[in-house]
């Protein structure tokens, strides 16, 4: 009978949350894109989505600064995913 190693399962879970902040962050950062181009080609009529998260953002610095806040926030939060992702969890020797 195998024995059941905790620090596997850890580090599968690890992995796991890594490749969700991955998706969230590729999310957020397709959706700062989507605004800045419906915007700059002034697309009348347009919905543009906006996390509630930085609404504060757009509606005091403004649109540009805010979108690059957006994307900023949103590559921040993929490379931390990917860091988890390669990474996992470290092994106590």
């Amino acid at each position: 009978m195998k024995s059941f190693d905790s620090n596997k399962v850890t580090d599968i879970t690890t992995r796991f949350k890594g490749a969700a902040l991955v998706l969230v962050g590729g999310t957020l950062l397709f959706f700062a894109i989507e605004n800045y181009i419906k915007v700059t080609n002034a697309t009348i009529g347009t919905y543009i989505r906006i996390p509630r998260i930085l609404e504060w953002s757009y509606d005091k610095l403004g649109f540009l600064p805010s979108v690059a806040l957006h994307a900023i926030l949103a590559v921040a939060i993929i490379l931390f995913g990917l860091r988890m992702l390669v990474k996992g969890k470290p092994q106590l020797s």
